[in-house]
């Protein structure tokens, strides 16, 4: 099974609860998936370039915060 990967984007994200929350729905389904807490600093040139990375690491969507 394929292992999809999505996270949350933001500054600070350490607190935030979608990690939990998505990986939580995803073992009830079934669900391959892995959700992470994605720290990225808030700048404009940080953020396209994580953006960036992170697309090229194969990841299939973000949430920002």
């Amino acid at each position: 099974m394929v292992r999809r990967k999505a996270g949350v984007v933001g500054w600070p994200v350490k607190h935030s609860l979608s990690p939990l929350i998505h990986k939580t729905w995803a073992e009830r389904e079934g669900r391959a998936i892995g959700y992470d807490a994605i720290p990225v600093e808030p700048t404009d040139e940080a953020f396209r370039a994580a953006i960036a990375r992170l697309a090229a690491d194969g990841l299939k969507g973000v949430n920002v915060t």
